[in-house]
């Protein structure tokens, strides 16, 4: 999880910042955890919530290997956490149907 404190200091762009978030309505009803007065925003981001996973979660779930991740790496998501820690989720191919008239 990743913990995520922002500070706006009474800046009016800091705090449209903070209103663009507010209008985000999945990210501020999923990670949002406290706001205290002067302009200090507490946010808690669990990547699990929306798919995200560590590498050797992925391969024990999907029984393969760190290679084949790696080797297939562009079709993964990735949120690089760290210098040793990367989460992956697997990219959804959405399929549109043309709609004929």
């Amino acid at each position: 999880m990743l913990h995520l404190e922002l500070h706006t200091g009474g800046h009016s762009t800091n705090e449209g910042i903070i209103e663009s978030l507010q209008k985000h309505e999945i990210f501020w009803n999923l990670w949002w955890q406290k706001t205290e007065r002067g302009g200090h925003y507490y946010f808690i981001i669990d990547f699990s919530q929306i798919g995200f996973v560590s590498i050797s979660e992925y391969c024990k779930l999907h029984n393969v290997s760190r290679q084949n991740v790696w080797q297939q790496k562009q079709k993964f998501d990735w949120i690089n956490i760290s210098k040793s820690k990367n989460l992956v989720r697997y990219k959804l191919k959405i399929k549109h149907k043309a709609k004929t008239l």
